[in-house]
């Protein structure tokens, strides 16, 4: 479709194609009267009809129309399929044996977003079975990737050693780069690690200034943590007023 109409607005429409028009007229109607060009594209329709059009709307009918469309590469992509099955949007109801095949799909294509998603389901054993190695794989592919969830959740896992052998080297490596874009949880990893010297150097200034970014967030662990800092002069005097703030 993108390659047709590069900058389109893509509107999926479920109903039968023979509805399709009289279903989104108003729609359809409306961006007319904007001055966008609009087409309508059916699974099997020719792609270059919708060539250069500013919207087009999409029948993907039934179900299997919709595994079609994914498979060929029309209108979205594997991804995308597999949260319309999840949500159950569009094709009547939820269907997670489906969600999960066009998600694997998605992530064997390597699609970022669907190796981690796909990873912390195995890890979670959410909709899926809980099978550690299929989550290792996934999430380190997504975290090679630059995935922030992917790391948080392998920088948890060999902080606790859940999933994988408690390894504080390892948990440093991945919350670092979960930490760096922000992720609360991985800043309280690291500054627990930097306070007590686990994985890394004991040093009580990166502790605390982890500690603090991931309080500015909310995270209450944090708050307590830092405040213990303060409160036992480890690394700053100390000082009962910050303490309790």
């Amino acid at each position: 479709l993108k390659h047709y109409s590069p900058r389109a607005e893509v509107r999926l429409w479920s109903g039968p194609a023979s509805s399709l028009l009289a279903a989104v007229r108003a729609d359809i109607d409306a961006e007319i009267g904007r001055g966008r060009r609009v087409g309508a594209l059916l699974v099997d329709d020719d792609r270059a009809a919708i060539a250069g059009c500013d919207v087009v709307c999409v029948s993907l009918g039934r179900a299997s129309h919709l595994d079609e469309a994914a498979t060929r590469g029309v209108a979205m992509d594997r991804y995308n399929v597999a949260a319309i099955y999840f949500s159950g949007e569009l094709v009547g109801g939820a269907d997670q044996a489906r969600a999960v095949q066009w998600l694997t799909k998605a992530a064997e294509g390597k699609a970022v977003a669907a190796m981690s998603l796909l990873g912390t389901m195995y890890f979670e054993g959410a909709v899926v079975p809980k099978d550690f190695v299929a989550a290792n794989k996934w999430l380190k592919l997504a975290a090679d990737a630059d995935d922030t969830t992917a790391q948080a959740y392998l920088g948890r896992s060999y902080f606790y050693g859940t999933g994988n052998a408690q390894d504080y080297k390892k948990a440093f490596q991945f919350a670092s780069a979960a930490a760096k874009k922000g992720n609360d949880d991985s800043l309280l990893k690291l500054g627990w690690m930097y306070q007590y010297g686990k994985g890394v150097a004991t040093d009580y200034a990166k502790a605390l200034e982890c500690y603090r970014q991931s309080a500015a967030q909310g995270n209450v662990t944090a708050m307590g943590n830092a405040g213990s800092l303060y409160l036992d002069g480890l690394g700053v005097p100390k000082d009962l007023v910050e303490a309790l703030r």
